[in-house]
């Protein structure tokens, strides 16, 4: 997985040295394939709201100063 990539590239890292990456040095490792569990409509529509979200909660952060209901700048 990208994540367990990552991970390695960061403990092979010079001067981390947790392991090394050359050939034989690694154990053999194993990963669970994700399979998905719903169809590719449901997927697709549960994408296309998910998107939708994001576009509504862009630009979302004001500039203006936030208060509490005392009138104190936060």
């Amino acid at each position: 997985t990208t994540a367990l990539g990552a991970a390695m590239a960061a403990g092979a890292a010079e001067e981390v040295g947790v392991w090394d990456l050359g050939p034989g040095q690694l154990p053999h490792l194993t990963s669970e394939k994700y399979e998905p569990q719903i169809n590719p409509e449901e997927s697709e529509f549960r994408f296309a709201r998910w998107k939708k979200a994001v576009q509504k909660a862009m630009n979302w952060e004001t500039t203006e100063p936030c208060s509490h209901r005392n009138g104190q700048q936060l």
